[in-house]
């Protein structure tokens, strides 16, 4: 809804329902129902035409219903000894807002400076409430908490960006502080205790990883420069980097991804109707040793990439051609949260990319 030339409204209304049903042979996540129902309004005002504010507020309603179940326990002889219940009957409802207000600001033609605060809540997933199986797509045994409650974070994030000729420099970093922070934590068990007390262990499964709820901070910050050495040739650096704390354990939070730096070097040219490029790229990743309780630690490494490629066009559609090779010095390394990180196995070696794009 466009008030006026300085005010725009926007009023909505989203809604979902999922169903979840259980077919195969393994158990991993029961059955269940779950309705989630929001209404929103946000504001954007230009009070000038170098500053731009805006405010949100939403609001939402969620209910879910996950059924019990038994899964049989069998002796030796192959015959069902008693069957052991996965999970409850799970019956809950949430409600809860979240809002936002922030400004964009331009003290310059080339500066742009933005900012936003915000309150954020998120309600725990199916998975996340019930959940007891192996999940083999992650090589671990994952266990749900019936006891979770909605997650609640508060958020400052800021922007700096300055856009000239030959150079674009951005820097956003972020603080985020959240109540009962649901995250999945590694133990040191393997199986889980079901209802009469008995340690079941489950065939194929490894570790059992347990979703919990703590205070936790994260922050961190993005960097991204791209410098025009010459009118074809630019240089591009991006830095990340995250840090997650539990303020409960007072141990770092588990799957945080390490700090890393990218640098790539790109050239573009044009000969008659042919474009041409060529690049090479070197990220470096730190290690990672703020790690969990029973998480492993990563050790950095640096890793290489190239590519050349050209296109051209051909009547009114473009044609271009892709060579790349992706760790060009068959770099042995681990990612820390790749779902192979718990097996030792190391990500792929050296390999060779050809690939054509057409455009129509």
């Amino acid at each position: 809804i466009r008030r006026n030339e300085k005010t725009k409204d926007v009023i909505g209304f989203n809604g979902q329902y999922q169903e979840n049903r259980e077919f195969g042979y393994e158990h991993l996540l029961s059955p269940y129902a779950a309705i989630q129902n929001g209404l929103f309004f946000v504001r954007q005002h230009k009070l000038r035409p170098t500053l731009t504010v805006n405010a949100g507020l939403r609001v939402d309603y969620s209910s879910i219903d996950i059924s019990e179940f038994y899964a049989p326990v069998w002796n030796r002889s192959r015959e069902i000894e008693y069957y052991s219940q996965r999970n409850e009957n799970i019956q809950k409802e949430f409600l809860n807002y979240s809002a936002s207000a922030g400004f964009s600001w331009f003290p310059f033609t080339d500066w742009n400076v933005k900012a936003n605060l915000g309150r954020s809540f998120r309600i725990p997933t199916a998975a996340e409430l019930s959940i007891n199986g192996v999940h083999h797509g992650t090589f671990r045994h994952e266990l749900g908490n019936k006891d979770l409650n909605s997650e609640k974070g508060y958020q400052l994030d800021l922007g700096l960006i300055m856009r000239k000729k030959n150079l674009d420099i951005s820097f956003s970093p972020y603080l985020n502080y959240f109540e009962d922070y649901i995250y999945l934590s590694p133990t040191s068990n393997f199986g889980y205790v079901d209802q009469t007390g008995s340690l079941v262990l489950l065939p194929e499964a490894g570790q059992t990883f347990q979703y919990k709820q703590d205070n936790a901070v994260i922050t961190g910050f993005e960097f991204l420069s791209d410098y025009h050495l010459v009118k074809d040739l630019h240089y591009e650096i991006a830095v990340e980097y995250v840090y997650k704390y539990n303020l409960n354990s007072e141990l770092p939070l588990p799957f945080t991804p390490p700090a890393s730096v990218q640098n790539s070097l790109d050239y573009r040219w044009r000969t008659g109707f042919i474009n041409w490029n060529a690049g090479i790229q070197w990220k470096h990743y730190f290690d990672q040793n703020n790690v969990d309780r029973n998480e492993l630690s990563t050790p950095g490494y640096d890793f290489f990439n190239i590519n050349a490629g050209i296109s051209r066009k051909i009547g009114k559609r473009e044609v271009s051609a892709y060579f790349k090779i992706r760790n060009v010095f068959d770099q042995r390394y681990f990612n820390h949260l790749s779902r192979y990180r718990l097996l030792n196995l190391p990500e792929q070696g050296r390999d060779f990319m050809i690939q054509t794009v057409f455009k129509f």
